[in-house]
Formats: structure tokens, C-alpha cells, sequence
């Protein structure tokens, strides 16, 4: 898979495509401007965690399993 940032309905998203066919398979709705990604590239550490930077500071989201 491939994770992004995105934006719908004027709320930032992580996007997660599938890397062979391109189609969506989840997207999660963050919240506003204080999420946006400014171009910053997603890490996933060995937990599972997703980290990136954000002009108000670094964002951790923790996924449910």
C-alpha cells in the first residue's frame, strides 16, 4: 500500500492506495488545516505508528489494529 495526505470535503485525510491497482482502500479524515501534511512524507515506525511533520509540529496516529 501506499500512504498519503489528502483532502476531502476541506479536511486533511490519510489516503492508502493499493500500489498494483490504485484504488482506494481506506482513507481516515484527520481534521483541519492543523493537520495538513505540507508535502512532509508519512513514516510508519515498527509499531505501526504513522508520524509526519506539520507546520504546528509532528503528528502521531496510532491505528487500531
Amino acid at each position: 500500500m501506499i500512504y498519503t495526505g489528502g483532502v476531502r470535503d476541506g479536511e486533511w485525510t490519510l489516503e492508502a492506495l493499493d500500489w498494483n491497482t490504485g484504488s482506494e482502500k481506506f482513507h481516515w479524515i484527520l481534521g483541519d488545516n492543523k493537520y495538513n501534511t505540507n508535502f512532509a512524507p508519512l513514516a510508519i515506525d515498527p509499531e505501526g505508528r504513522i508520524t509526519y511533520g506539520t507546520t504546528w509540529g509532528r503528528v502521531r496516529l496510532n491505528p487500531k489494529p
